[in-house]
């Protein structure tokens, strides 16, 4: 099997406990501000299926309409490294 099929392990699995709760916050605020799935994973370090997930269990639902390219998206995206680094400080 190629990397990319099959069944993809839930987030919970995979992610570390002390990580987990940044992660789910950056999917949070990367999908509230309307992020494709594939750039909040590319950010989060997750796959494209764990953000779907994620945002299941968070009840957002992907607008997927900003790709990351222009220069507001680009600012916000700047803002996500500093939420995923939060909870390793805290």
């Amino acid at each position: 099997m190629r990397k990319g099929q099959g069944t993809t392990a839930p987030l919970w699995r995979t992610v570390s406990p002390e990580r987990r709760d940044s992660v789910f916050r950056t999917i949070e605020y990367l999908a509230l501000r309307g992020f494709h799935a594939w750039k909040i994973a590319d950010v989060t370090g997750v796959t494209v299926s764990q953000v779907y997930i994620a945002c299941q269990k968070l009840r957002i639902r992907l607008r997927d309409y900003r790709d990351g390219r222009t220069a507001p998206a680009r600012a916000i995206i700047k803002v996500a490294p500093v939420i995923l680094r939060s909870v390793k400080r805290a």
